[in-house]
Formats: C-alpha cells, sequence, structure tokens
C-alpha cells in the first residue's frame, strides 16, 4: 500500500464557505479549538449554525435511525440560502445513528448529497453506543 502525504497549505486552493449545522440532540456546540484548528491548520473558517431539529418524518422508528436523505431535505429547507449557493458546502453533524435509504446498509456514518451538502453522524463513534463507558467529547 502507497502513503501519500498531505498536499501542502500553499497547495490548497478554495473558495466559498464552509457551514456547520448541529442536527437534533447533538447537545454540544463545536470546540472553538476545534474551529480555529481547521483555520490555523487549511486556512477554513467554518461557520456553524444554529442548531435544526429532526423532523419527524427524517425518522425511521421502527429501525431507531435517520434516513439520511430526509435528513438532508430537512437541512436544505432550513438552510435554503446556504444549501442552494454554488459556493457553500453545507455540513450536519447529528450523535443520532442514521442510514442510507437508497443502499442496503444497516448504518451510514455519513453521507453526501450532490457537492455541497453532508451530513456526518457521530453515533457509532461513541463507545456508550456499544455499552462501553463514556468518552469525553471531541467536537
Amino acid at each position: 500500500m502507497r502513503h501519500f502525504p498531505p498536499a501542502p497549505l500553499n497547495q490548497l486552493f478554495g473558495h466559498g464557505q464552509i457551514y456547520l449545522v448541529p442536527i437534533g440532540g447533538i447537545g454540544q456546540s463545536f470546540s472553538p479549538s476545534l474551529l480555529q484548528y481547521y483555520k490555523n491548520k487549511y486556512g477554513l473558517a467554518l461557520h456553524v449554525l444554529p442548531s435544526m431539529a429532526i423532523p419527524e418524518w427524517a425518522r425511521d422508528e421502527p429501525r431507531k435511525q435517520l434516513v439520511a436523505e430526509e435528513v438532508i431535505e430537512a437541512m436544505r429547507r432550513a438552510y435554503p440560502k446556504q444549501a442552494s449557493a454554488p459556493d457553500s458546502i453545507l455540513i450536519g453533524v447529528t450523535n443520532e445513528d442514521m442510514y442510507i435509504a437508497d443502499l442496503d446498509w444497516k448504518f451510514a456514518p455519513n453521507f453526501r448529497h450532490l457537492p455541497h451538502v453532508a451530513e456526518i453522524s457521530t453515533a457509532r463513534l461513541n463507545p456508550v453506543f456499544y455499552g462501553e463507558p463514556a468518552a469525553p467529547p471531541i467536537v
């Protein structure tokens, strides 16, 4: 297996805005040190939008999971300006488990829709999900 070093900052070029959306009961804001890390390392200014409630139609109660495609749609409705701007990236973060309805997967840690809307689930990164003791928050 070949390993490639990451590109140096002076070789990275981008434009636009990156928006983070806390989704549902994430229960915490994004750590200022995490936001500062990405600003220092990559020159990225991450903007945190207000938390978004999860609509009931985005939940699959029998599975006890969120439906990834529906959460994306809810984000697009909650933040239409950011979701439709071609120079914006909208990333939702939730601590609830999710799956992609169009795939035969039991769960999905992340999902991307089109080039600039995505979501991340931290549910299975938490040891409590597996019956282990809680770990300190990391975001």
